[in-house]
């Protein structure tokens, strides 16, 4: 058999949406193909029952569907059902194979639109493949393949092009929002909203009964945080500036304007190595209240998917919040004095008295 040379094909890759799908194609027109893709907040076997079951796929596309998983069983998606018999949708399709949670494969009539092969019941054939990415997400691919050549199928290709990227985007925006939950809880005296899915932050509120500027250089001097936090805080107010407020810490500051906001990237425990390397970020708002107090709105940010994200996404859901009533407590009961602790000694701390009433 004489080996095919790469020379012998060109491909055109173009960007649809949001989705990452791309439309491929060559100069050869038996091995055009239509090519969409997206990753979807979901497992593959969510997936595979929304194409192959059709519950599943009046869930998010198409409510009146006759699908049978069998090979050669019907895959029939009536779009319009009131339209005249023969125009209401995939009509006469059928499921041509499958192999579990991973392909599924089908066929696929043209549009009335496209009047020509509609009569002619000609048909494409469309297969998915469904990749398990290891981290509660898939990736779908979608290819659709059997073009002819000639005006009609040009037509039908481009018409077909816009057709996926519009069915994997709303594929998308189904699991997308099916997976965003939100919960909203009060620790000690931090408000806590946690959204999760694929766009997941963490919020956290809290009124501190001083000003913005008293509230802004406790949490942006060495001696502001060392009277609430740690000892050994190391801090350079500028963008790119160091923000640790632990000797451990990378954080870094992105972002500020004085006394209204303070953007740092996030750092973790050494437990969490990958979320230590970075990715999240924090915005820390600061607003004036009534009576000279401070709302202050910490926003986290750029969480990504997998085991060691999930954990640290609940070890900052408890630990934002102490942190935050740490802060609050150095204005309630009093700043931190920090002891100077000898060779191989740990350094302690007492709680200096408020020199004023805190407000009630």
């Amino acid at each position: 058999m004489k080996r095919q040379t790469a020379s012998r094909y060109w491909v055109v890759m173009v960007v649809v949406g949001a989705c990452g799908g791309v439309a491929v194609a060559n100069d050869a027109a038996d091995v055009r193909i239509l090519h969409k893709e997206a990753v979807v907040f979901a497992s593959p076997r969510e997936v595979w029952h929304a194409w192959t079951t059709p519950e599943g796929m009046a869930a998010w596309w198409v409510k009146d569907a006759n699908i049978d998983l069998r090979v050669l069983g019907p895959f029939e998606l009536m779009m319009v059902p009131d339209a005249p018999e023969g125009e209401r949708g995939a009509e006469g399709c059928r499921v041509l194979s499958y192999l579990p949670y991973e392909m599924f494969s089908f066929e696929w009539n043209f549009p009335p639109k496209i009047a020509t092969l509609r009569a002619a019941k000609a048909k494409t054939e469309v297969v998915l493949h469904f990749d398990d990415l290891g981290d509660g997400t898939t990736r779908v691919r979608l290819d659709q393949l059997g073009w002819q050549e000639g005006e009609d199928w040009d037509a039908g290709y481009a018409y077909f092009d816009r057709a996926w990227g519009y069915v994997v985007a709303l594929l998308k925006k189904h699991f997308d929002e099916q997976a965003t939950k939100v919960d909203s809880w009060i620790d000690g005296a931090v408000n806590v909203t946690a959204q999760y899915g694929p766009q997941r932050q963490q919020q956290f509120v809290v009124e501190l009964p001083a000003d913005v500027a008293t509230v802004w250089a406790t949490l942006t001097t060495v001696d502001g945080v060392r009277s609430f936090l740690s000892p050994q805080p190391h801090i350079e107010l500028r963008s790119g500036g160091a923000y640790a407020l632990f000797p451990e810490s990378t954080a870094k500051i992105l972002g500020l304007v004085p006394e209204r906001q303070l953007v740092v990237t996030g750092s973790a425990p050494l437990e969490f190595p990958n979320v230590r390397m970075g990715g999240t970020w924090a915005v820390l708002d600061f607003a004036a209240g009534g009576d000279g107090a401070t709302e202050l709105t910490m926003t986290c940010l750029g969480w990504q998917n997998g085991e060691e994200w999930d954990r640290a996404f609940e070890y900052f859901l408890k630990n934002n919040p102490m942190f935050l009533n740490l802060l609050r407590k150095r204005f309630t009961e009093g700043p931190l004095k920090w002891s100077e602790p000898g060779p191989g000694e740990v350094a302690t701390f007492t709680r200096e008295p408020l020199k004023t009433e805190p407000r009630p």
